[in-house]
């Protein structure tokens, strides 16, 4: 259970520091080798750009575990508090079915790179590859929506438990 917790807190903070961190040395790499050795490589400009469209779904996932994502804070804080509850609570299920949308698309687009079976120019690396982060950055965050809009009913019952007692 320790490993699971350890999983749900730490997961895309832990992917994207490993995503930052190649981008980084491979970065260094290709400067090391270019300048120094006058020789640069074909494959760190393609790899970096992968790493950083990971790094960017996972990011997604991350912003909405952190309830973070973008919106207008101004207008739903002027709302009276129980519609302002009830605007936040519907923006989570707007979030989530969005996301369980882009799954299912990413999915789709997914097993069509894979029936292609195109490959990158320099690293020759599966096409659909790139296109998994989208299936799996979508796939956390439906996973993360879902998380907070439960969390969101059991503190509403608890609550109106405490109240009621």
């Amino acid at each position: 259970m320790k490993v699971v917790r350890w999983i749900d807190q730490h997961l895309e903070e832990v992917a994207m520091v490993i995503l930052l961190t190649a981008i980084t040395l491979v970065l260094l790499l290709q400067i090391i080798m270019r300048y120094l050795f006058n020789n640069s490589l074909s494959w760190p400009e393609e790899l970096c750009r992968y790493c950083f469209i990971w790094f960017m779904f996972i990011g997604f996932s991350y912003s909405t575990k952190a309830d973070s994502n973008l919106r207008v804070d101004a207008v739903v804080n002027a709302l009276p508090e129980k519609l302002s509850k009830a605007t936040y609570f519907l923006s989570m299920l707007i979030g989530f079915a969005f996301t369980v949308f882009m799954f299912v698309n990413s999915y789709q687009t997914v097993m069509n790179a894979y029936r292609m079976k195109e490959f990158s120019v320099a690293m020759h690396l599966p096409v659909y590859f790139v296109h998994s982060a989208a299936l799996i950055g979508f796939g956390l965050a439906a996973i993360r929506y879902l998380q907070r809009i439960v969390l969101k009913i059991i503190r509403k019952e608890s609550e109106s438990q405490e109240v009621g007692e």
